[in-house]
């Protein structure tokens, strides 16, 4: 799994392995948002951390996630111009840029997975690559019964009348052996 190229430029093979590692921690009974971000930390496969002089960048981004979640007070308008600034990205799904949005609007909202999931479809950009990233920790913390019920039902409605699918078939696409 750790040659998984969800993010496939630069420090990439380690951010991978970082969100693999999170995901691995999340589904742990009684996980939590910090429990993800310490696994994320210590798993190091390609052993980055060692070495000499420079800093680990995925350790690096984190605390920025930290530091600007911490920073925006609360205010989403602050949250999005802080992205921005300190992002410095030139194509929004660069390696580093969906573990910055996903992590520091989980900082900001307290870790609330649906403001966290609200904060970052309303700041832009490349937000497919982030809800992708977001919604699996989600999900691995918190399941399903995160969403409420009805915008569940509508969910499956939707996929009845559009598609003429189902969520249950959908799911067993994920169970199947292949």
């Amino acid at each position: 799994t750790w040659r998984v190229d969800f993010l496939d430029n630069g420090i990439a093979r380690d951010i991978n392995a970082g969100v693999i590692a999170g995901l691995s921690a999340a589904l742990a009974p009684g996980a939590t948002w910090e429990s993800v971000r310490v696994a994320m930390r210590e798993t190091d496969p390609h052993r980055f951390a060692e070495v000499p002089w420079v800093p680990r960048a995925l350790n690096e981004w984190l605390e920025v996630a930290r530091e600007l979640g911490k920073q925006a007070g609360g205010s989403p308008a602050r949250l999005y111009e802080l992205l921005e600034a300190r992002l410095g990205a030139r194509t929004w799904w660069e390696a580093w840029v969906p573990v910055v949005v996903v992590f520091a609007a989980a900082e900001m909202t307290g870790d609330d997975p649906l403001k966290m999931m609200q904060l970052i479809l309303e700041f832009g950009h490349d937000t497919d690559s982030y809800l992708q990233l977001a919604g699996a920790f989600v999900g691995a913390l918190f399941g399903s019964s995160v969403f409420p019920e009805d915008l569940r039902n509508d969910v499956q409605s939707s996929l009845k009348a559009e598609y003429r699918d189902s969520l249950a078939r959908w799911m067993s696409l994920t169970t199947e052996e292949r």
